[in-house]
């Protein structure tokens, strides 16, 4: 409950497919009734993610999931008799009556040209602050997963104003 990941790594080192993409199917075993949002620094991004994950455990019926047939879009699907599912989000998006037991940040700033510009760097920290934080439910952990192009971007905000997290780099 309550726990704060930070995984920071080089771009193109598998960090989205096994946070964004394989970690949600794990959790969903363990908890079928797990509402999960999936956020990344734009929605076609996050969409994908969803789309992956929902089609990973489409394709799979030995896992012992089913994804809902009424609620299966990439972007927000069910898990079939359960509560659970996927709910994805591009950073800067609405998360209102969206409550989070899990919440995975998957490259909220998209390369360096946009971790230099302050006008970016504070959109996602007010994007944090004021929609996504809101959304956690009680003891719902966190995994944000980055390149870190620049110090003051989210995970070094992050750290230096929330001692919680733990940083994997």
């Amino acid at each position: 409950p309550d726990a704060r990941l930070i995984i920071s790594m080089a771009p193109q080192e598998g960090k989205s497919v096994r946070v964004a993409k394989d970690f949600p199917i794990w959790a969903l075993l363990h908890n079928p009734d797990l509402r999960i949002v999936v956020a990344s620094y734009a929605q076609r991004l996050a969409d994908r993610n969803g789309r992956t994950i929902r089609n990973t455990i489409t394709a799979h019926p030995d896992l012992g999931l089913r994804v809902a047939r009424d609620n299966g879009s990439v972007s927000e699907w069910t898990l079939d008799g359960h509560e659970g599912g996927v709910y994805s989000v591009g950073i800067g998006g609405a998360l209102t009556g969206r409550p989070s037991d899990l919440l995975i940040v998957d490259d909220p700033i998209k390369d360096r040209r946009e971790a230099d510009s302050k006008v970016f760097r504070d959109n996602v920290w007010d994007w944090w602050t004021d929609t996504a934080s809101a959304r956690l439910a009680p003891g719902a952990p966190t995994v944000l997963i980055l390149t870190r192009w620049h110090h003051d971007d989210l995970a070094g905000r992050l750290l230096k104003s929330d001692t919680g997290w733990e940083l994997l780099n």
